[in-house]
């Protein structure tokens, strides 16, 4: 995963480095069942800057293998 935030990360440039990061975080958030209107307002503002250079695919994508993260952290440590 770090290695594919590397990447997406010089793709897009600096200028959408928080775009990327808040897409990122607020995924975890939604993951932890916080799924409240406002984490999804801000996932979705980030989403929209991203796809001035991502593909929606690439979104996406980047959404499910951060979900995927979060879960596995969730079944390897659950009484955090």
């Amino acid at each position: 995963m770090n290695q594919l935030i590397s990447q997406t990360k010089q793709k897009i440039g600096s200028s959408l480095a928080l775009a990327l990061e808040t897409l990122l975080d607020t995924q975890t958030e939604i993951t932890h069942s916080d799924n409240n209107f406002t984490v999804r307002q801000l996932q979705r503002e980030a989403k929209e800057k991203l796809l001035t250079k991502l593909s929606e695919e690439e979104v996406n994508h980047l959404c499910q293998l951060q979900r995927e993260v979060i879960q596995q952290e969730k079944i390897q440590a659950p009484n955090k």
